[in-house]
């Protein structure tokens, strides 16, 4: 550690590699306080600070709102009609923070936004029912499977169906590649509802063809699960499908 000479006159501290060193191990690792790190490496806390700020090695301080906040926070969305952007700048609080407690708590402002969160809450509280469920007969299977998949679909849609075909034109339906009667049939066990609703085993194909597939499966379960893996490694994992 040195003192160097900066073009204003003033000096500034300059670390090396163990200084560096030294300071992680002291604050981070030893979960020592910033003022104490800085007594310890013989140097202003403003300094340590600059340096952790830099390196990202701050301690994330774990924030709960007051009752005075939260009131604050739904009066200025809800009343003062105020973003949580502005809300979160005004009171001085962390914008995620601020976000999350606005959702969490279903504010609202609109019959419509009301009507979409508990929408929302719905279909995550029915897919948390239906995605792990031990079905013991068959038609219990299938219900599972398109009460699921009826869930699922404002999620993966614009995954399985990108055109929107579904939408657009009356002739087209979601399929099952491997077929919902084989998934419970042809294995040792029903395959898991969460591989079987997955994105990579569903298409767009019309109703007609639908109608000539019956039950029949276009693929294998261990050809599926590598899709899968493929499809979340490319893709990345369907957040509700976890």
């Amino acid at each position: 550690m040195k003192l160097v000479k900066a073009i204003n006159g003033k000096h500034t501290t300059v670390f090396e590699k163990k200084d560096y060193d030294r300071l992680y191990r002291i604050y981070v690792k030893e979960k020592t306080s910033l003022t104490e790190t800085a007594i310890r490496m013989n140097v202003k806390s403003n300094v340590i600070q600059r340096i952790l700020n830099e390196k990202d090695w701050m301690r994330k301080k774990k924030y709960d709102f007051t009752e005075k906040q939260k009131q604050q926070i739904e009066n200025l969305y809800i009343n003062k009609n105020l973003g949580y952007h502005t809300i979160a700048k005004k009171l001085g609080t962390p914008l995620e923070k601020t976000r999350k407690y606005i959702r969490d708590e279903g504010l609202t402002r609109s019959e419509r936004e009301k009507s979409k969160i508990r929408g929302d809450l719905s279909r995550k509280e029915t897919i948390k029912k239906f995605i792990n469920l031990q079905c013991t007969s068959y038609p219990e299977y299938r219900y599972a499977a398109y009460r699921l998949l009826s869930c699922l679909w404002p999620v993966i849609s614009h995954v399985v169906d990108p055109e929107a075909k579904r939408i657009l034109y009356s002739d087209f339906t979601v399929d099952h590649i491997l077929s919902v009667y084989d998934a419970y049939h042809k294995y040792d066990k029903p395959v898991c509802l969460k591989i079987l609703t997955h994105p990579s085993n569903l298409q767009i194909i019309t109703k007609s063809q639908n109608s000539s597939k019956n039950t029949k499966s276009h693929i294998k379960l261990s050809e599926l699960k590598k899709r899968i893996k493929m499809f979340n490694q490319t893709e990345g994992a369907i957040t509700w499908l976890k």
